[in-house]
């Protein structure tokens, strides 16, 4: 939520697509916080996990979805139309 706000403070909106914004928001959201701390807490690699790379897709996906609610739901509270 944090980048999201800085994007809309910044006035970044205004010429970045939402949906766009939103994938981009799920991804570093996902590479900051899921990437480095599953191993450590799961014992898991993400690489060599032991259902193979559906696991990742899904959760990178998941991570995508919620990005993209977020960012529509933050627009839509801070530029109401």
């Amino acid at each position: 939520m944090v980048y999201v706000a800085a994007a809309v403070s910044l006035g970044l909106v205004l010429y970045i697509d939402p949906l766009v914004l939103g994938a981009l928001y799920g991804v570093v959201l996902w590479i900051l916080t899921l990437y480095p701390i599953h191993k450590p807490i799961t014992g898991v690699s993400l690489h060599r996990h032991p259902l193979g790379h559906k696991p990742i897709i899904l959760s990178i996906l998941v991570h995508i979805v919620y990005g993209i609610t977020t960012t529509y739901l933050a627009i839509r509270l801070l530029y109401p139309t």
